[in-house]
């Protein structure tokens, strides 16, 4: 009864804490966007607009579900956990380096020629991200609820109201959000690792077979999700 009771109760603390973190980023995001409508123009706010749906897709790929694989995953070890930080960077550097050398393509897709540096620049955005996924997933699984919302709530309060109204109050346009973007992704990556260092790099083939067994299904279940909610960002687009 008792291990019941404390699940029940690590449930309720996860669900107001995650309530929390959804909660101070909406009204974050209000605020921000109260200021940020009256500094930059629509056109702006259509390309990062269209470079993050490009990003948003790319991640899926980047990640193949070694996070979900990580959390879901009844036992682990260190070779499961090396295999998983490896993989994840190395996925992460060839997604970033395909939207590089893709950018001029999917900008010519949008018919924006404005769009290729901004989806160039925001390509590094995998490699931050991508160093963190182990991180992320460890504290999922260790049910770090009040950690995890704090994490995302104050990246974003660092990248957008700090760095980004900042810029945008400077001048900077569409480059006060590319900014904003990053700066959220590296204090949040930052945060993780302090918590949940890497223990090393290597890659066990089955251990990468372990993960990939559940990623897979679920980074094509995550694909098709993905599609049906930005199918029509991606017209407006």
């Amino acid at each position: 009864m008792g291990t019941k009771a404390g699940l029940a109760g690590d449930i309720l603390s996860g669900l107001l804490w995650t309530a929390w973190g959804k909660g101070a980023k909406t009204l974050l995001q209000f605020i921000v966007l109260l200021i940020l409508a009256r500094l930059m123009t629509p056109v702006e706010f259509g390309v990062i607009g269209a470079a993050m749906i490009v990003i948003g897709l790319s991640e899926i790929f980047a990640k193949v579900g070694i996070g979900p694989a990580l959390v879901q995953r009844p036992d682990l070890n260190d070779d499961h956990l090396t295999t998983a930080f490896s993989i994840s960077v190395l996925l992460s550097i060839a997604t970033g380096a395909a939207i590089w050398f893709a950018a001029p393509l999917i900008a010519s897709f949008f018919d924006h020629s404005s769009l290729t540096p901004v989806l160039q620049v925001l390509s590094l955005i995998f490699l931050i991200r991508g160093v963190s996924v182990t991180a992320e997933s460890l504290a999922r699984r260790d049910l770090r609820f009040k950690f995890l919302a704090n994490c995302e709530t104050g990246s974003f309060a660092a990248g957008y109201l700090i760095v980004g109204v900042g810029l945008g109050l400077a001048g900077h346009g569409v480059w006060a959000l590319v900014a904003a973007n990053l700066v959220v992704a590296a204090v949040r990556s930052a945060a993780l690792m302090k918590i949940y260092p890497p223990i090393g790099v290597a890659i066990k083939w089955k251990e990468l077979k372990d993960l990939f067994y559940f990623g897979g299904g679920f980074s094509i279940a995550r694909l098709a999700n993905y599609a049906a909610l930005n199918a029509d960002y991606l017209v407006v687009g």
